[in-house]
């Protein structure tokens, strides 16, 4: 197992980072630019590691990546790109406590937290968080760097475009197809395709 360098120090990065404590990953080091800017040199006992040094430092073959930005699609996959054209691997996370079926077909990077439930023939693309207590049920389809927040249901076939944003306790019918990029609020029931 790679040890793993954790990107972001935020309040989605300490859900992470007790993830990864769960799961007995090995943590090397955290990069933030709040962290550098305040010249902090460590972070929850983890060594703080300037963006740009990764490179000279970890190679990529030596460490997986995790993406602690939690909100902001855009961000979220502009540091995978950019950490990807570095030739860096981003690690999976699925709490202990989330329930996935063996036909769950899970991209690179997704992120998946505690109280989960994700059924049959589904497939989470790259880059994706699918949040505490959301549950997706079977033949979904969600495309990379989606946001699915804490406590929405994604009925049967369900379709989320990239980049898209689900609100917490949101509902999506059987068959919604959500375009790329689309945001839907909290607590909505989603009766039409987006």
């Amino acid at each position: 197992m790679k040890n793993i360098i954790l990107l972001g120090a935020g309040e989605h990065s300490r859900v992470l980072l007790d993830i990864i404590n769960q799961l007995n990953l090995p943590i090397v080091g955290v990069c933030d630019p709040s962290l550098e800017r305040n010249k902090k040199r460590s972070w929850k006992n983890i060594e703080v590691f300037p963006e740009e040094s990764i490179e000279g430092i970890f190679r990529p073959e030596e460490v997986s990546v995790i993406n602690g930005i939690g909100i902001g699609n855009k961000e979220r996959e502009d540091i995978f790109n950019k950490m990807k054209g570095l030739g860096y691997s981003f690690q999976s996370l699925v709490h202990p406590n989330a329930w996935i079926s063996d036909s769950v077909v899970l991209g690179e990077g997704v992120q998946v937290m505690a109280g989960v439930s994700i059924q049959v023939d589904c497939k989470i693309g790259a880059n994706t968080i699918v949040n505490t207590g959301a549950n997706i049920d079977h033949d979904c389809y969600l495309g990379k760097h989606v946001n699915i927040c804490p406590g929405a249901v994604l009925c049967g076939r369900v379709k989320v475009g990239d980049l898209s944003f689900v609100g917490a306790g949101s509902t999506l019918l059987p068959g919604i197809k959500v375009e790329t990029g689309k945001f839907v609020k909290a607590g909505s029931l989603v009766k039409k395709n987006l």
